[in-house]
């Protein structure tokens, strides 16, 4: 259930940073990542699944799990990715799969082939 608005989705994402968990619905945690009104704090033990470097926000829900530095997440979570991180997380996470649609957030709906964010939220 999340945590703002009380409503349960199938599609709860659970957020993991270095002070606490969180679950939030798609749709708070779309508002509070845009409006920063929630600072989500990078863990130093988690690796960034872009860069492989220390300090990263978690992102899980419905079979998606990603590892990633706070910018990167806020971009993940806005359809916003630049096309090679895009890319970086299609082969890590999709092509394993053989099915695009696996990944919602990688979705063909968001993102290009050549990993062009088609519908950010600005």
């Amino acid at each position: 259930m999340c945590q703002r608005c009380g409503v349960s989705y199938t599609v709860d994402a659970m957020i993991i940073d270095a002070n606490t968990t969180r679950v939030y619905c798609p749709n708070c945690l779309i508002f509070i990542v845009d409006t920063d009104a929630v600072h989500f704090k990078e863990n130093i033990l988690v690796r960034d699944d872009i860069t492989g470097e220390p300090g990263a926000i978690s992102y899980i829900s419905s079979g998606e799990t990603y590892n990633l530095n706070g910018d990167a997440f806020k971009r993940l979570v806005l359809h916003n990715l630049t096309p090679s991180e895009y890319k970086i997380l299609y082969k890590k996470y999709v092509e394993p799969t053989g099915e695009r649609r696996f990944m919602f957030l990688l979705h063909d709906d968001f993102y290009s082939d050549e990993g062009i964010a088609v519908q950010p939220i600005v």
